[in-house]
């Protein structure tokens, strides 16, 4: 099931996704495991549950002409359960509804999660250095990807 993230999830949203820095390196430095790093003014987030526990989390951010996906995980121990397609699922109808572009990086390791969107119809559309990763290099390179309005 999804549904809009509220205050209250922080601690099990930081709690699955302690496993995911661990395995897949998301977020990229620890520091950033706090709830400020999670919720950092963004109000368009929902999450994933699967038996009573939170296993997953996305966001939207403002960006120029579209919104941009952020903080997107899955837990280790809830991957191949859907949950992650649920999430890109909500995602993709609200922009829908709203007839607005979204957009995401995804770092140029991460070929499962390339692979995801490119099979749900996002487009590469470029590639960036990852300086957001950390103050000072070196820095892994981005892939930028767009999934354009969608009309009836």
């Amino acid at each position: 099931m999804v549904r809009r993230r509220d205050d209250e999830d922080a601690g099990a949203l930081l709690a699955a996704l302690q496993p995911v820095h661990v395995q897949d390196g998301y977020p990229l430095h620890d520091v950033h495991l706090t709830p400020a790093w999670l919720y950092d003014g963004l109000d368009e987030a929902w999450v994933a549950e699967l038996d009573h526990r939170l296993v997953g989390h996305v966001a939207l951010a403002p960006a120029e002409g579209c919104w941009h996906l952020t903080r997107f995980f899955v837990a280790v121990d809830a991957r191949g359960t859907g949950a992650g397609s649920a999430l890109l699922a909500t995602v993709e109808a609200w922009a829908d509804e709203r007839d607005v572009e979204l957009a995401l990086d995804v770092v140029e390791h991460n070929s499962d999660a390339q692979a995801l969107y490119e099979h749900r119809g996002w487009e590469r559309t470029g590639t960036v250095t990852a300086t957001w990763v950390s103050e000072q290099g070196p820095w892994p390179q981005a892939y930028t990807y767009r999934r354009h309005v969608r009309t009836p």
